[in-house]
């Protein structure tokens, strides 16, 4: 995961485009994740469908292939710039 050094504060990286890429900020540093590629979001899909096939047999829940959806997230500490 690259980083970028420097004082980063909470208003600077909320100013950070939505391009695509996740951007942390942690400790005035921050750590920039590029989007995942083709065969991560394969493997995220096939898993998705075999544990909600799993969860929905068994009524367990439910399964999302990320963040769950709104009003889940509303306030989350994580959203944000490339979320």
């Amino acid at each position: 995961m690259p980083s970028v050094s420097g004082s980063y504060t909470l208003e600077k990286w909320e100013r950070l485009p939505r391009d695509g890429n996740r951007y942390e900020l942690l400790d005035g540093e921050l750590l920039v994740t590029p989007s995942p590629g083709p065969l991560h979001q394969t493997l995220v899909a096939r898993l998705t469908v075999a544990l909600a096939s799993y969860v929905d047999a068994h009524h367990l829940g439910q399964v999302w292939p990320g963040r769950p959806p709104p009003p889940f997230l509303e306030g989350a500490p994580w959203t944000g710039p490339g979320d």
